[in-house]
């Protein structure tokens, strides 16, 4: 057993962040990642035989008389940004290392520190001053310190290489592609690579990985093709905010749409998923954005996967997506249209050439009472009959024709 104080494991992240430090220039740097990750133990021992302070932020109006008892002078006052700027600046004609650990919480405190921290580094970049911001709302933290406007916009991010430090591979777009282009990679690299298994989970920070080897238990123990991490199950999700609980709902409900019994689930936009070898093999999403969540699950009902709904909990105290509600809905909703579209082509274009040619008939009946009663024909009815008649024959043919190309295609 090693001892708690014993430090294991990040020596290639030390590395990195000693490489940094040797460079004898002012840098500024964004370290995050989730919660319990040793984010904070890795910055203490990395500062530990260093000239260095380490504030750790919180969302009290005084932090600034937090952050004053860190330097343990009674002569260092902050009683502004402006003041504990002007002390790093002074601090910095040595090499000094400043960690602000949990750095996203001065923005609650502040709205306007992004951009004093963006105005006062200018004044930074002549000095040996080495910033670490360390947070751990992924999301928040990003659009904060790297949005356009702010201190880092346009910074080299090393995510990627500290991932391959840690032995991860690393897949990459050279642009983005969208949400499911990303799903399309994981499963082309799992089919080439003959993986048995394979667990998405998406990287907002709002699922809990720990919850991996639950998620991949039913694959592994009961020959379960889909396991998806459900917020929904066994009647949970009171946790989950009413206008996404209401969203998801409506998303999930059209993509149970046909399910037999067997197909129908909870949560049909769970970000968190595994699957085995069989729906590594059979699944091929084309969706490129939000819409493959439903699609991949379409998919898996065609093929006749085996699917099960594992409970987990989601944080929402994190602002991890990247599209609004809105346009996440409709991309999803088209996305589900296209694809019933192609698979289920006579369904899709049978029930409105149906409902057509019913309202065509009611119109067409009620210009013939007209006709009957006046002597004269109804111009308007007539051709609104005629139009929803043709109408009618076209989306019937439509769906024969589509249904009948695609049966071929799949017979060849």
């Amino acid at each position: 057993m090693l001892p708690k104080s014993m430090f294991v494991d990040r020596k290639n992240e030390i590395d990195l962040l000693n490489k940094i430090y040797e460079k004898e220039k002012a840098e500024l740097i964004l370290l995050y990642g989730r919660r319990r990750v040793g984010k904070t133990r890795l910055l203490k021992e990395f500062i530990k035989d260093k000239n260095s302070y380490y504030f750790i932020a919180d969302i009290s109006a005084d932090i600034l008389t937090t952050f004053e008892r860190v330097i343990k002078d009674q002569f260092v006052r902050f009683p502004n940004w402006d003041d504990f700027f002007d002390f790093l600046e002074m601090k910095g004609e040595k090499r000094v290392v400043i960690v602000l650990d949990e750095f996203q919480y001065l923005y609650k405190v502040n709205k306007a520190w992004p951009t004093i921290l963006q105005r006062r580094w200018e004044d930074l970049k002549d000095t040996k001053v080495m910033i670490i911001l360390c947070g751990s709302i992924i999301s928040s933290i990003y659009k904060m310190a790297m949005g356009y406007g702010s201190a880092l916009y346009g910074s080299t991010d090393d995510t990627v290489k500290v991932a391959e430090y840690a032995g991860a591979k690393v897949l990459r777009h050279k642009k983005n592609m969208g949400y499911g282009a990303a799903i399309q990679s994981c499963f082309r690299y799992a089919r080439e690579n003959k993986f048995d298994v394979m667990v998405i989970i998406d990287g907002d920070a709002q699922h809990d990985a720990d919850l991996i080897p639950a998620v991949i238990k039913p694959v592994i123990e009961n020959g379960t093709d889909i396991s998806i991490g459900s917020r929904f199950v066994n009647g949970n999700g009171h946790d989950v905010p009413r206008y996404r609980r209401a969203g998801i709902g409506v998303l999930t409900k059209l993509t149970n749409v046909g399910s037999k019994e067997k197909h129908k689930v909870s949560d049909g936009q769970s970000g968190f998923r595994a699957y085995s070898r069989n729906a590594i093999l059979h699944i091929n999403p084309k969706d490129d954005d939000m819409g493959v969540s439903a699609e991949i699950l379409m998919q898996g009902r065609t093929r006749n996967l085996a699917y099960e709904e594992i409970p987990i909990s989601c944080r929402y105290d994190v602002d991890g997506s990247t599209k609004k509600p809105v346009g996440h809905g409709f991309g999803v909703v088209i996305s589900i249209l296209k694809y019933m579209e192609v698979q289920h082509s006579l369904l899709f274009f049978g029930i409105p050439s149906v409902i057509l040619f019913i309202a065509g008939s009611i119109f067409g009946i009620n210009a013939y009472f007209l006709y009957k009663q006046s002597g004269f024909l109804s111009f308007g009815p007539a051709l609104i009959t005629i139009a929803l008649l043709i109408l009618s024959m076209l989306s019937g043919m439509t769906g024969i024709i589509l249904h009948a190309v695609i049966n071929a295609h799949r017979r060849i």
